[in-house]
């Protein structure tokens, strides 16, 4: 979109690269405190709200509003929710693994993560390039909107409260034990 509007490569990445990273960054650390502070459930729909209102967010721009300040915090909250979001669903990873499988479960719960990522984004851009921007963001933004709901409903005990943080049911004997103590 900005190239499109004119914007320089360097200008273009000093706004993406650097702004989007920094606050990438910055978002990613502040989600971990946040999802430790109140939970689960409530994290995921928060930072999950936050992903889909970034979604939307860039509606502006492809609509033509390329102020430097809107680009720069369109960038911002897209980065930032983009981190926040992937801290959210690599927790609630973390909370499905297996204790004797963790290391793969949690490899497979990330590489279907990022290959969803790379097909959507792939065929985001695609459709951009037949239908244009604007109903492609709009879609995008349905659609993670749908998806935020389906998710925060169904997601099951795993982001139950008083499993959270303290407590991993062992995949033998289905009883509860404290983390610290589990046999690894």
């Amino acid at each position: 979109m900005l190239v499109t509007d004119g914007w320089d490569e360097a200008t273009i990445g000093l706004y993406v690269v650097i702004g989007g990273s920094l606050t990438g960054v910055a978002a990613g650390i502040l989600a971990g405190a946040y999802i430790a502070r109140i939970g689960r459930r409530p994290a995921l729909l928060w930072l999950g709200g936050l992903q889909v209102l970034a979604t939307f967010g860039t509606l502006p721009i492809a609509l033509g509003a390329i102020w430097p300040w809107l680009v720069l915090l369109v960038v911002a909250l897209s980065n930032a929710a983009f981190a926040a979001a992937f801290a959210i669903i690599y927790t609630i990873s973390m909370d499905l693994t297996r204790p004797e499988s963790a290391g793969t479960d949690f490899t497979l719960f990330t590489t279907i993560t990022s290959l969803l990522m790379v097909i959507s984004g792939g065929s985001g851009l695609a459709l951009a390039g037949t239908f244009g921007f604007v109903p492609v963001i709009l879609g995008a933004g349905v659609l993670s909107a749908l998806g935020l709901t389906v998710v925060v409903w169904n997601i099951g005990r795993v982001l139950d409260d008083d499993i959270q943080n303290t407590h991993h049911a062992t995949p033998s004997t289905g009883s509860r034990e404290p983390r610290a103590t589990r046999q690894r």
